[in-house]
Parts: structure tokens; C-alpha cells; sequence
């Protein structure tokens, strides 16, 4: 992107912001993890204990940082999470470790539900010298969900639309552009 996602405008202010406001239909305590110099207003933020160890170690942070024992974890680029799949996610979690989204048989491991209590196997891992997301879930108890079960709260599965590029970046404010479009052609006067 050539510039932090997180900072990227979207709607009427950043994208953190907007995918945090979506998270907060569902869970009543929210904790960002970033990097340092990273602040938002009314939110908790912290920062990776692993420097430069990627996801694992922002997971890691997260986990360690929240009160509750059932988390959700959304990355900042996927715009338009749903709500209603972040509470599937959440509903499902009970006797498993995680539970993981599967689209296009691929695991979606920064849009999941896992417990608290994954931050242990996660530092385990960082203290051997770090490892990714796919060998953490190696380790754990996962639900996977596929697309047929995920479909049921998000048809078009827009929850894992991923801004990676500056077309994709594109891509979601005309989405955006046009939802809200429809909202208001929808809206009574």
C-alpha cells in the first residue's frame, strides 16, 4: 500500500476505525494491536512483545491484552467483516481452541475466534523464534468452518475481502460508495 492500512481514509475516517465500529456491534471490549506510534482515541492499543514476528506475534499481544476468555480476532484490512459471521464465529468456539474460517480451502486465521487461553502455545512458539499463524493452529483444538457454514451469515462472504493492493483499496470505497447509495434509496424520506 506504501502507506499504514490501518490510516487508509474510509467512509467518514480511517479504516481502523470503520472495521472497529463493526466489531463493536458484537463484542463490548476491543483491543488493537499495533505498531508503536499507532493511536486511536477511546481505543486500547498495544503493541506486539515479539518484535518483527509477524501475525503470531500480534495475536499473541491481543490475547494477553483482553479481559475476556472468548476473543475474536479481525485484521484491519478486511473492511467489510459482518457482524453476524463474527457471532457465528463466537457461538462455535465452545470445547475448541479456535475456530477458523476455511474459503477457497484456505484458513482465515485474522478473522477467527480463538480463547484466551491460545496465547501460551502462541509464545511458545515465538520464544523458539517465531513461526506463523498455520503452525500455531497445528497445535491447537480448531473448528473449521467451511463456506457452506460461514455462508449462513455472510452469503457473499464480503467478511474476507482483503485490501492488500491499492486496486483492492479501490475496489472497497466503490463498494462502500455504493452501499451507501443503496441505504439511501432505501431510506424512507
Amino acid at each position: 500500500m506504501g502507506r499504514p492500512k490501518a490510516l487508509l481514509p474510509f467512509a467518514t475516517g480511517t479504516l481502523l476505525e470503520w472495521v472497529v465500529r463493526r466489531v463493536r456491534l458484537v463484542c463490548a471490549e476491543v483491543v488493537v494491536v499495533a505498531r508503536e506510534g499507532v493511536v486511536s482515541p477511546g481505543l486500547t492499543v498495544v503493541t506486539d512483545r515479539f518484535a518483527d514476528a509477524g501475525p503470531l506475534a500480534g495475536l499473541h499481544a491481543g490475547l494477553l491484552a483482553v479481559h475476556g476468555e472468548d476473543c475474536l480476532v479481525v485484521a484491519c484490512d478486511l473492511p467489510f467483516v459482518q457482524p453476524p459471521l463474527l457471532q457465528m464465529l463466537r457461538e462455535q468456539l465452545a470445547g475448541w481452541d479456535a475456530v477458523v474460517p476455511l474459503v477457497a480451502g484456505h484458513p482465515e486465521p485474522l478473522c477467527a475466534a480463538y480463547r484466551r487461553t491460545v496465547a501460551l502455545p502462541a509464545e511458545a512458539l515465538l520464544l523458539v523464534g517465531g513461526g506463523s499463524l498455520r503452525e500455531l493452529l497445528a497445535r491447537l483444538r480448531v473448528r473449521f468452518l467451511g463456506e457452506d457454514v460461514l455462508r449462513a451469515a455472510d452469503p457473499e462472504l464480503v467478511s474476507f475481502f482483503n485490501l492488500n493492493t491499492p486496486a483492492d483499496y479501490q475496489l472497497a470505497l466503490q463498494r462502500l460508495a455504493a452501499e451507501a447509495e443503496h441505504e439511501s434509496r432505501s431510506s424512507p424520506l
